[in-house]
């Protein structure tokens, strides 16, 4: 199965209604492009509840050292403790990095994955856009209402 085979929105080829000729038309987005998008939200979300296990590792640690500090722990003790204050510290640094990747990365698919449609959309609606260079022909509104001025207005008192 071929990435043309997964596509949402319109069919990878449809017949012109004015010569029945098939004109290509692009696929508006794949399987592989919304999994890609899925997966990336998924990666952002499983940082986020590791950064918050993190930070509630590291305010334990912070606790446990305030009260060392003040209950007179031995000085290998508190270098302990801060070595561990640190390496979770930078552990959540690290985190926060990579969701701040990870959130550039899906907002970068999202906007590929938005255009593609919006490509598409515009392809199907006959809408010139970047990618389409077929003209819009201006299809004049139907007539729903009278103008202003073919209303009779009455006279005052009548």
């Amino acid at each position: 199965m071929t990435d043309r085979d997964n596509t949402f929105g319109q069919p990878s080829a449809g017949a012109d209604n004015d010569n029945n000729q098939v004109n290509e038309i692009p696929p508006t987005y794949t399987l592989a492009d919304v999994a890609k998008l899925l997966r990336t939200q998924i990666q952002i979300h499983s940082f986020y509840e590791e950064t918050y296990s993190r930070q509630d590792k590291l305010e334990t640690l912070l606790t446990d050292f305030e009260i060392d500090v003040e209950y007179d722990a031995t000085p290998n003790e508190i270098a302990d403790k801060y070595e561990k204050i640190t390496e979770e510290f930078e552990c959540i640094k690290d985190y926060q990095k990579t969701i701040d990747d990870l959130t550039a990365k899906h907002k970068i698919l999202f906007e590929k994955l938005e255009a593609q449609c919006a490509d598409s959309n515009a392809l199907h609606n006959n809408i010139p856009t970047q990618n389409n260079s077929r003209q819009q022909v201006p299809v004049p509104a139907p007539r729903t209402s009278v103008p202003f001025s073919w209303i009779p207005i009455p006279a005052p008192g009548s």
